[in-house]
């Protein structure tokens, strides 16, 4: 069975279930305990990484991997594990659990794949643009960049959410980041 990563501790992975609530707590304390060792002054650009978007407008209809089967984002991989006050896994409680980490400690880009598409944010928090620009950004900005996968891609709903920006491709594709200084950092993604 494909545990996802999820160490042999936190699932048993006959019956696919797992200790949610341990995974969460340990998650959660490693991620604020690592964004608040962060030293800003050497480290000035943070990046965080995941598997799974926060934000994506793949259309879930019309994509070659539908997300009613994939384990890891719905949470089924850990199927019927709660905490004791009822919290599930799912994306929209590891969005309410990381989201805000990421803007008190000014995460600078979350960086994701999972979808065959290519997608970027403008900063975004709590569903919502906070500016239009890349200029000193106010939250973090989130690229989706799994184009470079298996030769199939996921679809865009047709209407985007102000949050999303232009281009969205489904073309295969890779990423560059050029981190100039403290104060510039360049993306591409580059068409191949």
């Amino acid at each position: 069975v494909d545990t996802c990563g999820f160490p042999d501790k936190w699932l048993d992975v006959d019956s696919e279930t797992g200790d949610f609530a341990g995974y969460r707590e340990e998650l959660l304390e490693f991620v604020k305990a690592d964004l608040k060792g962060v030293d800003r002054l050497k480290t000035p650009w943070v990046i965080v990484t995941s598997h799974f978007p926060f934000y994506d407008t793949t259309d879930a209809e019309a994509s070659s991997s539908s997300l009613d089967e994939d384990l890891g984002a719905s949470g089924r991989r850990l199927q019927g594990a709660t905490t004791d006050d009822g919290v599930a896994p799912s994306r929209d409680q590891a969005v309410a659990d990381i989201e805000h980490m990421l803007l008190s400690y000014s995460v600078d880009i979350y960086f994701c794949g999972h979808n065959h598409n290519y997608e970027t944010t403008w900063p975004v928090f709590n569903g919502t643009a906070v500016q239009a620009d890349f200029i000193n950004p106010k939250a973090p900005v989130h690229i989706l960049a799994g184009s470079a996968g298996p030769p199939e891609t996921d679809q865009f709903t047709a209407d985007s959410p102000a949050w999303s920006r232009e281009p969205r491709l489904t073309d295969n594709s890779y990423s560059r980041v050029y981190m100039k200084n403290a104060t510039h950092l360049f993306y591409e993604q580059v068409k191949n």
